[in-house]
């Protein structure tokens, strides 16, 4: 009798995974994503086995590159080494049928400001399908599941960025403008200032930092011209123009956003009870 090949696991199978993927990224907890995407999830980081860390370092670095213009290679082998893994709780990576990396997010957990804190550490996009919910999507499972972590307290995702479109993504994941910092014309509330003074003790930019702006000047000081050659554009023109007026092409804002378990349940429940149009 013909000897059988190796045969993905019962949770591949369950989970829709393609056992190329789960071969070249053992450890990852696997769900399917659209169209025909793996969403890799790796918590804890630590725990990501360094066969895995080594093929993701090979394989992202170039995804990496590509959709941060501004950067290079050598930027992304210091963000992607072992030291820098090590320094995060949270790694999502969606992959292609071929096991291909075309984006991730990352994040660490924190008790900045005396608050439960998710820190965004990065995240990107493959430029070919940017604009396409891959990041909305990666970053849902994590605040989804952090949130189930403790149902009844505020979480609060903290991020540094300079990406007027980021920006506005976060504000429609926390579904109310009011929960997130900073704002034009808002005075931002002492409790967000705290969490941003941590953020930016922990990011060794505390010197840096208009704690009444959340603006860090120089926050992207290793990369004199900034992450990008040309910032990336959000579809609210008034966003666009503030972080244009606002913000050097190496500054960067601290923004704050609060979500909360009960009242992200509920948005969840509604959307769905509504019909498709």
């Amino acid at each position: 009798m013909a000897r059988r090949g190796p045969q993905p696991s019962a949770a591949a199978a369950a989970g829709g995974t393609h056992p190329v993927v789960e071969r070249l990224y053992p450890g990852a907890s696997a769900r399917s994503m659209r169209p025909g995407r793996q969403g890799l999830l790796w918590d804890p980081v630590a725990q990501m086995p360094a066969a895995a860390r080594e093929r993701m370092r090979e394989r992202i670095i170039p995804v990496a590159t590509a959709a941060f213009d501004g950067t290079t290679g050598d930027f992304w082998a210091q963000h992607w080494s072992d030291e820098q893994l090590d320094r995060l709780d949270v790694l999502h990576v969606a992959v292609d049928e071929t096991g291909a990396p075309v984006g991730w997010v990352s994040g660490r957990r924190a008790g900045w400001g005396g608050r439960r804190v998710l820190y965004a550490a990065s995240a990107g996009v493959a430029p070919d399908i940017q604009g396409g919910g891959v990041s909305a999507a990666l970053w849902r499972r994590v605040v989804e599941e952090e949130l189930r972590r403790a149902p009844l307290r505020p979480l609060f995702v903290v991020l540094r960025t300079g990406n007027p479109l980021v920006y506005d993504a976060w504000v429609t994941a926390a579904g109310d403008p009011r929960a997130v910092h900073p704002c034009p014309d808002v005075t931002v509330p002492a409790r967000v200032q705290a969490i941003a003074q941590d953020a930016a003790a922990y990011l060794g930019q505390a010197g840096e930092l208009d704690p009444r702006r959340l603006l860090i000047t120089d926050a992207y000081r290793s990369t004199p011209g900034g992450l990008w050659r040309h910032r990336p554009r959000s579809r609210d023109e008034r966003t666009n123009t503030w972080f244009d007026s606002t913000l050097r092409p190496t500054d960067a804002f601290v923004v704050v956003a609060r979500f909360h378990p009960l009242t992200q349940l509920w948005r969840s429940l509604t959307s769905r009870g509504r019909p498709k149009r």
